[in-house]
């Protein structure tokens, strides 16, 4: 039996991976759950899962939590508490699914203490893979992708990692502005934006799908994930998002993977592997389906995409500077501080100001990346 480390379990992804225990009780257990200040949500899953640790990053929420939460969990406030959490519950296995740069010290720590390493936390790979990548090669160990494309390349990538990749076929179901003319995207409202047509999702990462930010985390996060360089990651966008990602080889042959969209799936492949669990979602009726399409994505009406490929090309600070701004600028977004494009326009300030250099280090990236959120409030 899996004992499970959830950081993050309030959230889509969290939340997800608990139904996928629920649904496999004989093959996971969880044993650390935590959250950033959700706490009603976290008082009810320690309630129903009783795990070892729990811990809460937002310091006045812990502060709270220390005067309800009277159970045998141990609990962590503060930075921390993600990582604290994680070790002081003896799992085996960890998801990092918190969203954004939290993510990067607990997926440090997993892959030192040895656990099993399921991540869905994309942007802790973009900023960190030089170094990421370097932590996995000196500990011997493997990252489980969470994410449905990035899950998708594995599946296809089984028996055949030893052959070359021509194309790694990254598929993009277009977010809810696909169809909408640039003029009508400029004027979009947060409300709008978080209406994913296929993916039931956290803000943060619904607004990132609308202006395919999201997608060019998931370029970046190939990069590493399956050692190819970016320009051998096309993105095509697939409405119906039913092929979740493919691999093309050298002798031209395309290996795809497709289910419908859910993410349960790849949640229990990663946290599974190398077994495949008898509970899964809903097939797919190909036959209600009838067809399938795909399209090239607009970098002109999605600017967030053609900034990504740049980032990935300079490499150095840029991928850093690509996520700490676009996290600062969806946060202004959310608030009505600031228009759908004017995310990408701080974005490309940002990477002005912190442009390639060599791969940094692990201390070097929490400085970069510190620095480039004060530059980011300047603007």
């Amino acid at each position: 039996m899996r004992e499970i480390a959830l950081i993050g379990s309030t959230g889509s992804v969290g939340t997800q991976a608990l139904d996928v225990v629920r649904e496999n009780p004989e093959q996971f257990r969880v044993a650390a759950l935590t959250a950033h200040k959700n706490l009603d949500l976290l008082l009810k899953q320690i309630e129903e899962f009783h795990p070892r640790a729990a811990g809460i990053s937002d310091e006045q929420t812990y502060r709270t939590a220390k005067h309800i939460i009277h159970t045998d969990c141990e609990l962590f406030g503060g930075e921390n508490a993600h990582v604290e959490a994680m070790l002081a519950s003896k799992a085996d296995t960890s998801l990092i699914s918190v969203v954004g740069f939290p993510g990067f010290a607990p997926l440090r720590e997993s892959i030192i203490h040895g656990l099993k390493t399921c991540v869905a936390n994309k942007e802790s790979i973009v900023c960190g893979g030089a170094a990421i990548t370097g932590l996995l090669k000196k500990y011997n160990a493997r990252l489980y992708p969470v994410d449905s494309e990035h899950s998708a390349i594995f599946q296809c990538l089984e028996g055949n990692r030893d052959q070359k990749i021509r194309r790694i076929l990254l598929t993009c179901s277009g977010g809810p502005f696909r169809t909408c003319k640039k003029e009508e995207i400029e004027k979009a409202t947060v409300e709008q934006a978080l209406k994913h047509p296929k993916w039931n999702m956290g803000q943060k990462i619904s607004i990132d799908s609308a202006t395919l930010a999201n997608k060019g985390l998931e370029v970046l996060e190939a990069r590493w994930l399956f050692d190819v360089p970016v320009e051998q990651v096309e993105v095509i966008v697939h409405p119906e998002s039913i092929v979740h990602s493919m691999v093309e080889y050298q002798d031209r042959s395309v290996l795809a993977q497709m289910g419908v969209p859910d993410m349960k799936l790849p949640i229990q492949v990663a946290l599974g592997y190398p077994q495949r669990l008898d509970n899964g979602p809903k097939a797919v009726d190909f036959l209600s389906l009838g067809q399938l399409h795909f399209e090239a994505p607009d970098t002109n009406r999605f600017p967030c995409l053609a900034l990504a490929y740049e980032a990935g090309h300079r490499g150095g600070m840029s991928p850093i500077a690509f996520n700490a701004a676009n996290e600062l600028a969806v946060a202004r977004y959310q608030a009505h501080k600031i228009g759908f494009y004017e995310i990408a326009k701080i974005i490309e300030k940002a990477m002005g100001k912190f442009s390639g250099g060599k791969e940094p280090s692990l201390d070097e990236i929490l400085e970069i990346d510190r620095q480039v959120r004060l530059f980011v409030e300047t603007i």
